[in-house]
Formats: structure tokens, C-alpha cells, sequence
């Protein structure tokens, strides 16, 4: 259960900086720290974050996680989602259907033992196309994207695109 491994080796926190146990918190992309953020409950990221070179940015979250926005890294930059449950990535978030390989998404995410990542629908023009650039560890995963319905051609382009960044 890696949830409960970094759980315990960040010290097993107690004291939720978010804590989103009565109703889900959106989340806009907080300061850089060293230590993680622990987050109770179910999260959503609000609007693209950009992870600067040199900044840092952890979450543990005991609860689902739905990424609203982009999430990119820059130079050096380092973020981490440890989610005891699901991840889901919004419909908006997306590129153009036509073989975008530029990064939606980024940095090291997973999930629970029983979680899904889920990459959503390819619902909303220009945006079909999910490219994810880092590492996704979860249960199973849900390739939700179809690139036949925004005008694209899935014979020739993948609607997801994983690319491995250690």
C-alpha cells in the first residue's frame, strides 16, 4: 500500500493543512515547502499550476483527487500526489487532438491499492488529446479519451500519451 508507506515516512501526519472531510476543497496551487501538504478528504485542483525549478510541492490526500487544471514543472521542479483513492482528470484538461506532445501533466501520482486513474472523456473541443509526462502508479487504469469524437484520428494518434520522466 504505498499510501500508507509515505503516509508513515512523512511522519504520519495528524494535522490537515486542507481539510476537506465536510465537503470537497478546491485547491489553488499553494507555496512551495519541503514537507508535504496532508489533505482530509477529497480534493480538486483549481487552475494550471506551474511547479518552478528548485520548488517543491507534496500531497498526501486521504480521499479521492480530480486534477481541474494543468500541472506542469519547470527546470527542477518537484510535485507528488500520494491519494488514498481515485484520480481523475477533468475533461478540460487536454490538448489539441493533432499529436501534441507537450505535457498536461506531470510528476509522480498514485494511488491507493484499490484506486483508479482516470483520464476522463474527451468532451470538450481542443482539448482530446491527454498527455501525461512522469510516473503513474494505480490499480487499474480508465482511458477514457477518443479522439474520433473531437476531430482527431485515433488510428494514427493516441488519445492518452504516457511518457516516462524519472
Amino acid at each position: 500500500n504505498w499510501y500508507t508507506t509515505f503516509y508513515q515516512r512523512f511522519g504520519s501526519p495528524t494535522t490537515a493543512d486542507y481539510d476537506c472531510s465536510l465537503s470537497p476543497c478546491t485547491i489553488s496551487q499553494p507555496a512551495s515547502r519541503s514537507t508535504p501538504y496532508y489533505v482530509v478528504g477529497n480534493m480538486t485542483t483549481q487552475g494550471n499550476w506551474n511547479v518552478g525549478a528548485g520548488e517543491t510541492l507534496i500531497f498526501i490526500v486521504n480521499g479521492n483527487l480530480t486534477l481541474n487544471g494543468n500541472v506542469n514543472l519547470t527546470g527542477k521542479g518537484f510535485v507528488s500526489f500520494i491519494v488514498n483513492g481515485n484520480i481523475t482528470v477533468s475533461s478540460s484538461v487536454g490538448s489539441n487532438a493533432n499529436n501534441s506532445t507537450n505535457p498536461d501533466i506531470e510528476g509522480i501520482y498514485v494511488t491507493s491499492p484499490t484506486g483508479t486513474f482516470s483520464t476522463g472523456a474527451s468532451t470538450v473541443p481542443g482539448k482530446a488529446r491527454l498527455v501525461l509526462k512522469g510516473t503513474f502508479v494505480a490499480a487499474s487504469f480508465l482511458l477514457q479519451r477518443d479522439l474520433d469524437q473531437a476531430g482527431g484520428d485515433n488510428t494514427t494518434t493516441s488519445s492518452e500519451l504516457f511518457i516516462y520522466n524519472r
